[in-house]
């Protein structure tokens, strides 16, 4: 079976973090989760996320999950593109900041 895999384009890693899509009682928007299985015959991933009950084991379709390394990405990308427009803006007037930090 990991024979059948080596090959095959999956969106995440084993033991990557993950958010679902959705929302509800038990995972609240922005829960992070840990995959631990990929079923790539079906395109669903079994993850387990830590709920007010203890960890459970949720199964969603791969299309439902976003890498949370994805979203990190993302804020540095948004962070490094507000620092260019701002040293862009104030290029002219060394009298301002070059820079604003987000952080």
């Amino acid at each position: 079976f990991k024979d059948a895999l080596k090959g095959a384009d999956l969106p995440f890693a084993f033991g990557e973090e993950v958010f679902w899509d959705g929302a509800d009682e038990e995972i609240p928007e922005g829960t992070v989760g840990r995959v631990l299985m990929i079923h790539a015959e079906d395109r669903d991933v079994e993850v387990l996320f830590e709920t007010d009950e203890g960890a459970k084991v949720f199964t969603f379709g791969w299309d439902r999950l976003t890498a949370a390394s994805a979203i990190a990405l993302s804020a540095v990308e948004l962070a490094a593109k507000f620092k260019a427009e701002a040293a862009e803006e104030n290029a002219e007037d060394l009298s301002k900041p070059a820079f604003i930090s987000l952080v």
